[in-house]
């Protein structure tokens, strides 16, 4: 418990992550971390700097499915706060390869999107990061690259622009698959050379 507390940001002045991550600990030692685990808790966490930390304890530690997160996740408010939340968790299932999980929060934030904002392409990559670290036997199966090549062609439908990181993993996404690659890269001389010249 004091390694796993210690590898925790928290501040000096101020206990209260330190307590909650105990009482984490304690209700899954004892068996009730579902019954007693909050999204409040989860906000709490992640605003504090200990998201990370605590998506490695729930996932890693306590071998948890990632995507039982959802459970809690769902509750996130449609305000500012909420969606920032909701973009950091959906960093974390990118960064851990977990696709479903991942698209499942990005369907959440375009709903909660005003009808005259857009999703920005920060989003979208984390969908595509999310393939990319995904298990090589699904990355290169035809479902997780029929997804990338949707969220491509959504992107292109959308008024954002899409920056290196949206290049980066799809070229290596689509690196196994010619015939996707050779659309994509002719995509971009043809129809985003000015784009792509003026970067």
């Amino acid at each position: 418990l004091k390694e796993v507390l210690s590898t925790c940001e928290v501040a000096s002045t101020d206990r209260s992550t330190d307590a909650l991550l105990q009482r984490i600990m304690e209700w899954h030692e004892n068996g009730s971390l579902f019954a007693n685990l909050q999204y409040q808790h989860l906000q709490h966490l992640f605003e504090d700097n200990n998201g990370s930390k605590f998506f490695n304890l729930f996932v890693n530690v306590f071998q948890n499915e990632p995507s039982k997160l959802l459970a809690f996740a769902k509750y996130a408010p449609e305000t500012n706060q909420g969606i920032q939340f909701l973009k950091q968790l959906m960093n974390e299932y990118a960064a851990a390869g977990d696709y479903a999980s991942c698209a499942e929060i990005f369907s959440w934030i375009v709903d909660d999107t005003q009808q005259d904002k857009v999703v920005p392409i920060e989003s979208y990559n984390l969908l595509l990061k999310a393939i990319h670290n995904a298990p090589a036997a699904q990355r290169d199966g035809m479902d997780m690259v029929n997804a990338a090549w949707h969220i491509w062609n959504d992107i292109k439908q959308r008024p954002i622009l899409f920056d290196e990181h949206t290049i980066s993993y799809l070229t290596h996404i689509l690196q196994s698959h010619s015939r996707y690659l050779d659309d994509f890269i002719h995509q971009l001389l043809h129809d985003y050379n000015s784009v792509l010249s003026v970067d």
